[in-house]
């Protein structure tokens, strides 16, 4: 039997290098259901790599092997990043903060 987790509110992070080309993709959602047993309900997942992206099937499949399946009630979110906030993201900021510093920093 294949292992999972169900998320909502998700958003795939797109991170950017210097010329705004796309160099990785991850997922950052709320946990609905997972049969991984590695996270409870309304946690919040961050995952590796994005390896692949089936859309019709609404999952996706990480560098490290973890699906995911994408809540089919929620059209989620796509933000682009660039690399030094994507370190941001690591060092334990949050999507809104990493907005309020753009709007700081134009």
């Amino acid at each position: 039997m294949m292992n999972f987790t169900t998320v909502t509110d998700w958003t795939i992070i797109k991170v950017m290098d210097e010329d705004s080309v796309v160099v990785s993709q991850h997922l950052f959602a709320l946990v609905v259901n997972d049969t991984t047993n590695r996270f409870k309900p309304n946690d919040y997942v961050y995952t590796s790599t994005i390896k692949h992206i089936t859309p019709e099937e609404h999952k996706i499949i990480t560098h490290s092997g973890n699906t995911y399946f994408l809540d089919i009630k929620d059209e989620g979110e796509q933000i682009y990043v660039t690399f030094d906030e994507f370190k941001q993201l690591n060092q334990g900021f949050n999507l809104l903060e990493i907005d309020c510093n753009r709007k700081l920093n134009s």
